[in-house]
């Protein structure tokens, strides 16, 4: 009874079900990696990052990787980094993205969005500073608009379901201070049109700063 009523559950919430297990498999690599006397920069970390996602539907710059779509703030975010087993780990990443409203655009409203991603980190050389890795994985996406003429009352809604697959560097630079660079590009086609597009896959860069355990 017990067993039927819990598939039940997670039959009814498979987007809440998948992002608990990712966490309960973070928690096992935590558990079965062994702690380190000297922390590498492999072992399990928190970070912030700042960024640049473009969705190549709107961008301006094809050409111009590190220049912004315009009315587009930089990506902020937050993730945290299982140690490695076998040079492979768990990331979990969130960051927030918006575009202010641009006259050019048919679409009088700002857009928000926010991405959750469960990541696989495949450590590609594994050295006690520098850690080139490579990263493939899930992504879970909300996102919200609010119109010019009215009070922001809006939520955010699920948009989409998407992936990630991308590649990076960890550079440990003291005991527990690091940073790290990474390139991702991130599919995220969405159910509905939010802003100009229904369409936000692209590429993104990111400047993480690393807390190393």
């Amino acid at each position: 009874m017990h067993r039927d009523y819990f598939l039940y559950k997670c039959a009814l919430h498979p987007r809440s079900t998948a992002v608990a297990i990712a966490i309960f498999c973070w928690l096992g690599f935590t558990g079965i990696a062994h702690s380190q006397t000297n922390p590498t920069s492999s072992a399990a970390n928190v970070s912030c990052e700042i960024g640049l996602w473009k969705p190549s539907s709107i961008d301006q710059y094809p050409s111009k990787p590190f220049k912004n779509i315009n009315g587009v703030d930089m990506t902020k975010g937050l993730g945290v980094t299982s140690p490695s087993l076998y040079n492979l780990a768990v990331k979990l990443g969130y960051f927030y993205w918006k575009q202010q409203y641009q006259p050019e655009s048919d679409s009088r409203q700002d857009v928000s969005i926010r991405h959750l991603s469960v990541d696989a980190k495949y450590m590609i050389v594994n050295s006690p500073r520098i850690n080139p890795f490579a990263t493939y994985g899930l992504a879970f996406i909300w996102g919200k608009e609010v119109s010019l003429t009215q009070s922001d009352h809006s939520s955010f809604s699920y948009l989409a379901t998407g992936f990630n697959v991308g590649a990076g560097l960890d550079l440990l630079l003291l005991r527990h201070v690091g940073i790290g660079l990474e390139y991702q590009y991130l599919y995220a086609n969405l159910k509905k049109q939010v802003g100009q597009t229904d369409n936000y896959s692209g590429p993104k860069f990111s400047l993480k700063f690393l807390y190393i355990f």
